[in-house]
């Protein structure tokens, strides 16, 4: 008898589970995919052009690029349009961003720290207010200095990022969070007079909730702070940048509670191109420098 009532248990958590992924699929995933098709549409109709003036090219040797250059000049406005929109999903609070645009012989550790540390406190009383469950240790993997790391004044937009994160979770009603790590990833160098590429700030986490409030988290997540007051109704606190899902894994947590969950999650943030141009610079005058020495 009570194999069977373990197996009851066991079918209903498979079947939260599954309510739940077809609930994001429905009310997550399509949304979105259908917003990415319709952004992408322009691009698609670029290159549809593009290759039109390919074939109707005279030049026997395929060389005479005017005609594309031109195509190129009249479609600049409209993706420019496009790029900004973009960027705007990422685009953090003005403080950041300017910390984050220091040159890195300026960066100031003391005010890092202070900042850090309160950073720590008000994210502790949220936890409290909201009554999740957040240990020292996950407080602890903040994004914090160390001797060898390269281009520190990143660090302030990797701790608003993360600072972000947490809030969603919070604000998601997520019960108890395990563990968090924060690693900024490598980009490619960009060409003189281009605008330097997006570095990736990728998060993973482990933590524990009912069914719903991760399927809320997953909603929050790719949001602005201003859409999810419109979408969700929640008070939530101003300039979040978009974060992405980029992993997930989903697993029944426990057969007395059928929608709850243990989850571990790869979410990447981005590093707005204003502050890696500036980096850049930077870079450019202090080897220029360098290279007036010798």
């Amino acid at each position: 008898m009570r194999a069977i009532i373990r197996w009851a248990q066991s079918n209903r958590g498979c079947w939260a589970i599954s309510c739940l992924i077809l609930a994001y699929f429905l009310f997550v995933y399509r949304p979105l995919n259908a917003r990415t098709k319709e952004k992408d549409s322009l691009l698609r109709q670029t290159w549809s052009r593009l290759e039109t003036i390919h074939r109707k090219q005279q030049a026997p040797d395929r060389s005479d690029f005017n005609p594309i250059s031109q195509s190129l000049k009249q479609l600049a406005p409209n993706m420019e349009g496009v790029k900004r929109a973009l960027l705007s999903r990422i685009e953090i609070d003005e403080f950041y961003r300017e910390k984050s645009m220091e040159k890195s012989m300026e960066f100031q550790l003391v005010d890092y720290q202070n900042h850090r540390q309160e950073v720590i406190e008000s994210l502790d009383k949220l936890t409290q207010a909201r009554q999740s469950r957040i240990p020292s240790s996950v407080f602890e993997a903040l994004p914090a200095h160390h001797s060898d790391l390269p281009e520190p004044n990143y660090l302030w937009v990797e701790l608003a990022l993360t600072q972000h994160l947490l809030q969603s979770m919070i604000y998601a009603d997520v019960e108890s969070i395990s563990k968090l790590s924060v690693q900024r990833q490598s980009a490619p160098s960009a060409d003189a007079g281009q605008l330097s590429p997006l570095i990736p700030v990728v998060s993973e986490v482990r933590f524990v909730c009912e069914s719903g409030s991760l399927f809320r988290l997953l909603i929050m997540l790719p949001l602005r702070a201003e859409e999810i007051q419109k979408e969700l109704a929640i008070d939530f606190p101003p300039n979040k940048p978009s974060l992405y899902v980029d992993q997930i894994l989903i697993q029944k947590n426990s057969t007395e509670r059928p929608t709850r969950v243990a989850v571990w999650m790869k979410i990447v943030g981005f590093i707005p191109p204003s502050s890696t141009q500036k980096a850049a610079e930077t870079k450019d005058e202090r080897q220029t420098a360098e290279s007036g020495k010798d």
